[in-house]
């Protein structure tokens, strides 16, 4: 790695002084206008002023010029400028063209345009005012100098408001806008003048206005002509003024705008610092109208936070920075700051050379921060250290940023409460705004704290900025190098709900204003600023309280520093040696006891290396021969000549001595059944009946039409062995079978046998409807007709399977149900007891009988039952009883009722 010694500190940073603005222009001798003293507009009041038609100017080129003397301040100066000279609007939808005392205003078809706001002009004393719209630009001029611009397109918005001189157009002496004072040498033309026209005639009447190109209208106010000679736009007085007065203030200075203001400004940056050639530069924007940064070859920008691109070359810009106050007043520092950045010594860093795919670690001297990166795209910021695989050739670069001393004592706050000042009261309870203690420990502060802040060793500076604006937190004064770069920072932690705000100033000027926090509560944030003294001997750095829109102020402060510095850049050159190239051949399979010949291809075959280096012929050899017992990989290496290694591999994989097997070497199979043999442990299967060959995988289907002897010849090809096996496949014939139906069923015959000839052993289904199963028949007792399937096994079993319907016929219901209707039960034997016979059909049976009174006499649930002429053991007389029947039956409910007679 080449270094050459650090340069000295290159950064830029914020303040630079006060310099006059623009171009201070040699004044010229006052001398009298050549336009007559005694032919001026006098407005005298708010309302005068002189009215011209409706002059509308389309299409998107003006010019709008005007000689003015201004004696006392328009009645209303906040929001309408320093008083209306040529107006054509009511407002900013339809500014045909309005050219006031500071500034210029049109509407076009893109939208409403304003110049910014110049330096004010003096009371007493007379000016060249134009406003000139060239379809791009926006102008406003002051005696020739062009003050102000802003970037316009767009054709102009005409409207029908009368033109008028010295008041506003919509309604005269409605705003307070009149110019109050002298008025001459209006024109106004439809044409963009040049800055060299406009200078030419600027305190001279125009020569043959008649045959002027592009003017519009002109006026001398000796009369209220159009001097143009267009007669439509000849004028009228309005109000309180006069034409043909003599203006005493008529003498002219040709000067620009040069009103410096008594306001301090300066300017910060940062730089990138992986990127040290960009800047991005920061100032203040509160109060300040518009700002200029001018930085040489580099450019010009008129953001309040540009970011310049200055290029790799380390070099010294000067940069001046010109700011724009509101009031119209301007301010300008200067500095020259060296971009770029200064080589480093090497230190830990060397040039090297190294095999592709090494892991490398380098460390950079110690510094605040670092940035590395390669040639090949790889980056790291913030660390110290940096590891990258080495894939390739490459430059390593780093950028850091190295301090010199501390210039800030008790920026830590290690002593306590001394050598800075602050606005905030100094106070150990920190529960009051405008509070703050020097500690370690915010809660002990203030109970209102519910986060645990990491504590450094010494002590942090606890402020309450609550709705306290303005105020000075810290304040530190110090004896500094003039034109020289350096770094400030400091550490924040937010310590309840909001986001502290805080102004950085610097010798009086604001230059930052940062919001910190994020919303996250005890967690240190780091801020950084770069500054530039230029001609400063001394610094006064100042921490300013901003204003919280909502939430609480309450933030811890430490490591406050200042310090010179040096931003280095260094590098380390990495060269990759490529490893020799090597190819082995690919995993290899080999039975066990067998040999096998490896080969390798490579480049550098004079440092070929195998290992293990048991069980092979030669481990140099290109070519060796190897016989593991068990399966092994094999690692062949070889370098280059610095000693860079590869290596490849192969794995030879031991198969043991296969064993030959068939699944099934005897097969009784019933006719017309399906089964498979399975043969394991070859590569190959052959498969023959007899003599035939029906098949080449290791399983064969049978579908049992076939017995014989079956043969499989089984080959492994890698180990060079083959077996013969055989298989004896029977076929054993089918059941024979026949079924036997007893009876299709009714309401009354609700059970039926099923008998099957022929059979061993049956199965049957469906299973719910059996009640009795015997060896070689069932009966069912189905709720309908069902059809019956048998599955019927031989003693070899083989098996058929068959069906048969059992029928269902709704008869025999109740109404088919016969009683008798007389009995004797007088010892006789005959007719001795009353009921019905067969009636187990139904479910739910019951018979009930009453005698002629209507008593219950007899009651039975059970169908075999039946009733023998007594109640009680006491026999009943005879005569006429009454029955009822109830159950219900596969075809409904029966309910029937008779009469019956008992004889004795």
């Amino acid at each position: 790695m080449n270094f050459i010694k650090p340069y000295p500190s290159f950064l830029l940073l914020l303040l630079f002084q006060f310099i006059i603005l623009n171009e201070i222009l040699a004044q010229t001798p006052i001398v009298p206008l050549a336009t007559d003293c005694n032919s001026w507009l006098n407005i005298k009041a708010p309302g005068g002023g002189v009215r011209i038609g409706d002059l509308d100017i389309p299409g998107n080129h003006l010019t709008v010029e005007a000689m003015i003397t201004r004696t006392a301040l328009p009645l209303d100066t906040t929001s309408h400028g320093q008083g209306d000279i040529v107006s054509k609007q009511s407002d900013p939808n339809d500014a045909n063209y309005l050219l006031r005392a500071d500034r210029a205003e049109i509407t076009t078809t893109n939208g409403y345009f304003r110049t910014a706001p110049v330096c004010k002009f003096e009371s007493n004393k007379t000016y060249h005012i134009a406003m000139v719209y060239n379809g791009n630009t926006l102008k406003f001029y002051r005696n020739g100098f062009l003050l102000s611009e802003v970037p316009c397109s767009g054709n102009m918005i005409t409207n029908n408001w009368i033109t008028t001189i010295g008041e506003y157009a919509w309604q005269p002496g409605y705003y307070g806008t009149a110019l109050i004072g002298y008025i001459n040498e209006v024109r106004i033309w439809d044409v963009a003048r040049t800055q060299d026209e406009l200078r030419t005639y600027l305190n001279n009447p125009l020569p043959s206005p008649t045959t002027q190109t592009g003017l519009k209208a002109y006026y001398q106010f000796d009369d209220l002509q159009n001097k143009q000679g267009n007669a439509s736009w000849n004028g009228s007085i309005v109000g309180d003024a006069a034409i043909n007065a003599t203006n005493p203030l008529c003498s002219f200075v040709q000067d620009s705008c040069t009103v410096i203001c008594d306001e301090k400004i300066d300017f910060g940056f940062r730089q990138s610092l992986c990127n040290p050639s960009l800047v991005s530069f920061i100032t203040d924007n509160v109060g300040i109208e518009k700002v200029r940064w001018d930085f040489g070859t580099a450019g010009i920008s008129d953001s309040f936070t540009p970011t310049i691109d200055f290029g790799n070359t380390l070099q010294n810009i000067p940069i001046r920075l010109t700011s724009t106050f509101s009031d119209g007043c301007l301010a300008q520092v200067e500095k020259s700051i060296l971009i770029g950045s200064g080589d480093g010594s090497p230190l830990q860093l060397l040039d090297t050379t190294v095999c592709k795919g090494v892991e490398l670690k380098f460390t950079a001297p110690e510094s605040i921060s670092y940035c590395w990166n390669s040639s090949t795209g790889s980056t790291g910021l913030g660390l110290r250290e940096q590891t990258i695989i080495a894939d390739a050739s490459q430059q390593i670069f780093i950028n850091r940023i190295e301090l010199g001393d501390n210039l800030i004592v008790n920026g830590d706050f290690q002593s306590g409460n001394e050598l800075f000042s602050s606005d905030y009261l100094f106070s150990p309870t920190g529960g009051v705004p405008g509070n703050y203690t020097i500690g370690n420990n915010p809660k002990a502060w203030d109970g209102q704290i519910n986060c645990d802040l990491p504590a450094p060793a010494s002590g942090m500076m606890l402020v309450n900025g609550e709705m306290i604006t303005g105020t000075t937190i810290w304040k530190y004064t110090k004896t500094i190098s003039t034109g020289t770069d350096y770094i400030f920072g400091f550490s924040i932690s937010n310590l309840k709900t909001g986001n502290p705000r805080i102004h950085v100033y610097i010798n009086g000027a604001k230059i930052d204003q940062v919001e910190f926090g994020n919303g996250a509560l005890c967690t240190w944030q780091e801020y950084q600023l770069f500054w530039n003294s230029g001609s400063s001997d001394q610094i006064e750095i100042k921490l300013v309280t901003g204003l919280l829109p909502t939430g609480s102020n309450v933030f811890a402060l430490d490591n406050i520093m200042l310090s010179e510095y040096n931003l280095f850049s260094e590098y380390i050159h990495v060269n990759v040696d490529e490893a020799p190239f090597i190819n082995a051949i690919s995993d290899v399979e080999i039975c066990s006891g067998q040999k096998k010949l490896l080969s390798v291809e490579t480049d550098a075959p004079a440092s070929i290396q195998w290992y293990p280096d048991t069980n092979i012929s030669n481990s140099n050899s290109l070519t060796p021969e190897v016989s593991p017992g068990v399966t092994t990989t094999y690692y062949v290496s070889t370098e280059s000549a610095p000693g860079c290694k590869v290596i490849d591999s192969v794995q030879v994989s031991v198969k043991p001595i296969p064993e030959f097997t068939l699944s099934e070497s005897e097969i009784d199979l019933c006719e017309g059944m399906e089964t498979t043999i399975r043969a394991t442990g070859g590569t190959t299967y052959e498969w023959y009946n007899a003599a035939d060959f029906i098949s080449d995988n290791a399983v064969l289907s049978l579908d049992g039409t076939e017995s014989g002897i079956f043969k499989v010849i089984i080959k492994d090809e890698l180990c060079n062995i083959s077996d013969t096996l055989t298989s004896i496949v029977t076929i054993k014939p089918l059941p024979q079978i026949s079924i036997e139906k007893s009876n299709d069923i009714d309401c009354k015959q609700t059970v039926a046998t099923l008998e099957v000839i022929g059979a061993a052993r049956l199965e049957w289904l469906p299973e719910s409807s059996i009640i009795e199963t015997g060896i070689n028949y069932i009966r069912v007792a189905p709720g309908g007709s069902t059809m019956y399937y048998v599955k019927a096994f031989d003693t070899n079993g083989c098996y058929v399977t068959d069906s048969t319907l059992v029928n269902f016929s709704a008869i025999n219901g109740g109404e088919d149900i016969k009683m008798p209707n007389a009995f004797s039960p007088n010892g006789d034997n005959k007719n001795e007891c009353y009921g019905a016979s067969n009636l187990d059909f139904l479910s739910g049976y019951q018979l009930v009988i009453w005698n002629r009174w209507g008593q219950q006499v007899y009651n039975s649930q059970k169908p075999g039952e039946c009733w023998n002429g007594t109640l009680k053991g006491i026999r009943q007389p005879a005569g006429t009883y009454v029955y009822q029947l109830k159950g219900s039956s596969a075809c409904g409910i029966v309910n029937k009722k008779g009469t019956i007679e008992l004889i004795r």
